[in-house]
Parts: structure tokens; sequence; C-alpha cells
């Protein structure tokens, strides 16, 4: 391009935020050459329904125009299209900051793996107080374990031998259940991938994200797998169930949802984990706020012992009235 020139292409979302583009986008962004990034509709293109964005290109020094102009489509019965007025507006929003576009530094976009969805960079911040990325205040952090599912099914057993492997539909309403599968034995290779007490447990794939505490009973293993970061804190820095608590917050979910990359399946990059703020305020007020999320905690646990015995009694509640 010329001096002043400017290219406009068409990319799928998957190339914003994938990691196979990932080396690509770094290279754009860092060399001063991407302007902004426009957030188109869906449905525009007769030939895939897949959501995509217009790429500004050409030379510039200074932060990236972030659009996002999803909302501007005149919707049809198959496909949608974009009215003169829409694109006009889309014209204003490249202009000037506005709710629905603003600019991002290189060192944020940087921050952020090069993600390139206008999206993530349009949700207001939250306030924390004294905030710190997770990686600080990890002693640290790791994938859970990668098992095929033939892998599994060689491993699985019925009785209780002590070991057990926690999976993503096992944590509920920020609890690991205590119904976990059963395994014959675990390779001592897996260790680090073993819980804790007091391990925080985040999964990968959202959203949303789920989010729990590990309380580990005396004479069990508990293998993290795949779907799952086992994250060991720093106790003496951070409360894990005020980590947890903030992070279910909605604050928390919106500093989490800025970190991740993908639209059909939200992904959390380990890079991106240790990323996202974390409130630090003194532990006197983090332990208040952990205590209060656990008694939380405990409530749901009742409640669903008393949901499990109503639903029973419902089951049942024809043949006792009939006597049967």
């Amino acid at each position: 391009l010329a001096k002043g020139g400017t290219a406009v292409c068409v990319v799928t979302n998957g190339a914003l935020g994938n990691g196979g583009d990932r080396r690509a986008r770094r290279y754009f962004v860092d060399n001063g050459m991407l302007r902004a990034v426009v957030a188109l509709p869906a449905k525009l293109f007769r030939s895939t329904a897949i959501g995509c964005a217009l790429l500004v290109l050409g030379h510039n020094d200074g932060p990236v125009r972030m659009v996002d102009a999803s909302d501007l489509a005149d919707e049809g019965r198959r496909w949608n299209t974009l009215s003169p007025e829409a694109i006009e507006e889309v014209l204003g929003r490249l202009r000037e900051d506005g709710s629905m576009s603003r600019l991002a530094g290189r060192e944020d976009i940087a921050a952020r793996g090069y993600s390139l969805y206008a999206s993530r960079y349009l949700g207001q911040a939250p306030d924390l107080v004294n905030p710190m990325p997770l990686g600080e205040l990890a002693l640290d952090i790791e994938r859970g374990a990668g098992f095929r599912a033939k892998e599994l099914d060689a491993l699985a057993v019925d009785g209780d031998t002590g070991f057990c492997y926690v999976r993503l539909p096992d944590i509920e309403d920020g609890m690991i259940s205590s119904d976990l599968p059963n395994l014959s034995g675990l390779d001592e290779k897996t260790r680090k991938q073993w819980l804790r007490t007091g391990d925080l447990v985040i999964s990968k794939n959202g959203a949303p994200f789920k989010v729990a505490v590990a309380d580990v009973p005396e004479g069990r293993t508990i293998l993290a797998n795949g779907n799952l970061y086992v994250i060991r804190l720093d106790t003496e820095r951070v409360d894990p169930y005020f980590v947890a608590a903030f992070l279910a917050s909605e604050d928390g979910k919106r500093s989490l949802e800025q970190m991740v990359v993908g639209t059909t399946i939200p992904n959390l990059p380990m890079a991106n984990l240790r990323q996202i703020q974390i409130p630090v305020p003194p532990l006197d007020v983090q332990r208040g706020v952990a205590d209060e999320y656990r008694a939380r905690l405990d409530e749901i646990a009742v409640l669903k012992i008393r949901i499990g015995k109503a639903r029973e009694a419902a089951a049942g509640a024809y043949d006792e009235a009939m006597g049967r």
C-alpha cells in the first residue's frame, strides 16, 4: 500500500481469535498494519451463515479502532442486509468513540492474546480494588489431564477405590460433586493434576465458565480432566474462596469474558487466564467475603437435598394416594 493507502478484507470470526491465526494477527498488530476491526451482523453472505468481520488494513503506528456493528442488520427470512443508513452508522462508529466503538492500544491487544473480537474491548472494565493478574497470585497453574474415552473406560470401576476423576459436568453451582467417577488407580505422572484442598478449579471452555474450590477428603485422590485448570493460589495473599466469589460475580464474569477467544465455543487460553485481573483487598476483607460465599454454597447444598427428596415424593405421590 501507498503511505495513505487502505485495504479492507473480510475474515470469519474464527480468524479473529483462533490459535492457528494468532501469529498472523500478532504480525499485523505489532508491525502497524491494522487500523480497525468491524464485527458484522450474522448471515450477510449467501454462501455462509458463519459470523464475519472486516479488517481495515493500512499503515498505523497508533491504536486499533474496535467497532461492533453486529446490531445493525435488516433481518430477512433467511439472510440479513445492511441498509445505506446502517452503512453510514458503521462509518460514524469508525470515526469516533461510543458504546459500540473504541480505540484499543497495541499493549491491550497483546495482553488479550492478540484477540481481535471487538466485543472483548467494548465491555466496561470493572472497578477493582488493588487489581493483580491471576498469574502473579498463583503458585502454580496446571491444565487437567487429558484422557481419551478408551483410556477412561479402561480405568473406570464401580467400587470405591479412593481414586476419582472430576469432569466439567461434575462442577455445578460453585461446587464439585461428591459423587465422582471411580478409577482403578492413577499414574504418578499425573500427580500435578491431582487436586488439593484449596485449589481453585476453572473450566477451560464456557460460557458461562465454571468455578469451584476443591475440598478433598482425607484418603481420596481426585484427578482433574483436561477441560479444567487447576490453580494453586498463594494463600498468604489471596483466599481461594474469595477469588471464587469474585469470579462468580458479575464483575468476575465480565473479566473472564474479556479474556476468552472463539465465538461458537468460547475458550480461555492459559496465557489469557494468567492475565485476568483479580481484586486484592486486605486479607480480613477477603475472609469476610469468603465466609459469606461458603455460607451461600452450604445453603445451595441443603436446598439440593430438599429438592431431591421433594422429587422422590412427587414421583411416588400417585402410588401413595392409590395405596400401591
